[in-house]
């Protein structure tokens, strides 16, 4: 097939499958889905097994900023990679798109620790993040789920807007979706989406184009390094020259690590690896649960701090530091 036969086979093609649909769908509201300071915490089983208990939540944090607001405007979104961690942000990016959000920037694989989702929404300055995450109460199908929404300034939405989100979901009565639209969490880059125009007249990062007479609307996500955003601030604040002698000197401080496979570990990784080149001189017993693993989320903190002081060998005892 010549380049022009696939030009013209790719235009037909774009021509019969058209723009991906933004729909809308009538929901029930639910009257316990008010967040705290950390945000909305329930069992597992309440996002993932109620009807539209998700996608309620959701849609009431974009309900609670001015479509005016959403458009041109950036959302990070990322978690601590428990069980469900996936599926949620793959929904999110649907709604995010059906509800004007101009942009998302989300980590790889949908992992993002809370204070590097903080650092890129002031990076970029972004209307604020989605933050999939119930700290360290355990995960599991068994377990915890968490939803935190965090403002411009990188912090925690302040008690005027979880307020605000929680009386729109006491009343909401429907959610807008794109559940056509597919994302690939693992690859870095930026991925591009022709969407139905459903905002009219749409301004903003987005851009408008008309084929065949169909009104498209082009819109466009980013995957970025889960962490590398944020080790450059860490660079930018703390000595790594000082920490790796702390560590690694003949009197060097004693350490236990256990990320309990949570969010944190990558950083943690990229902290000790490539910044300070210390993890491989460290002591086999030194770090553990390093890396996101969903199923092991099920452990409690207590228990996992138990078990890290009795991992030490006893006259290393020095210091335990748990980080997670």
């Amino acid at each position: 097939m010549s380049d022009f036969d696939e030009w013209i086979f790719g235009k037909y093609r774009k021509m019969e499958e058209g723009p991906l649909p933004l729909l809308t769908f009538a929901t029930t509201p639910y009257p316990d889905q008010k967040p705290g300071t950390s945000g909305l915490r329930k069992k597992t089983y309440c996002f993932e097994a109620k009807p539209g208990y998700l996608e309620n939540f959701i849609q009431s944090i974009f309900f609670s900023v001015d479509l005016k607001d959403r458009q041109g405007s950036s959302l990070v979104v990322g978690g601590d990679g428990r069980y469900f961690n996936k599926s949620a942000v793959e929904t999110i990016v649907q709604m995010a798109a059906a509800n004007g959000i101009g942009r998302l920037v989300i980590g790889q694989n949908g992992i993002l620790s809370t204070p590097a989702v903080s650092c890129i929404i002031r990076k970029i300055k972004a209307l604020g993040g989605i933050i999939l995450t119930a700290s360290h109460n355990p995960g599991g199908p068994n377990g915890d789920f968490g939803i935190k929404f965090n403002i411009s300034n990188g912090g925690p939405a302040p008690e005027a807007v979880t307020d605000k989100i929680f009386q729109i979901s006491k009343t909401i009565e429907e959610y807008a979706i794109c559940p056509d639209l597919k994302v690939d969490l693992g690859v870095l880059g930026k991925q591009q989406f022709d969407l139905e125009n459903k905002f009219k007249p749409f301004t903003g990062m987005n851009i408008v184009s008309i084929e065949y007479g169909i009104l498209y609307q082009a819109w466009h996500l980013e995957i970025v390094d889960s962490v590398e955003a944020y080790a450059a601030m860490l660079r930018n604040i703390f000595d790594f020259s000082a920490l790796k002698e702390l560590l690694s000197g003949p009197n060097r401080l004693k350490i236990r690590i256990d990320a309990m496979h949570g969010g944190t570990g990558p950083l943690l990784c990229h902290a000790l690896l490539s910044d300070v080149k210390l993890l491989s001189a460290l002591p086999s017993y030194s770090s553990r649960a390093m890396y996101p693993l969903a199923p092991a989320y099920s452990l409690h903190i207590l228990i996992v701090v138990h078990a890290i002081f009795y991992l030490i060998p006893q006259p290393s005892r020095t210091f335990i530091s748990v980080i997670f």
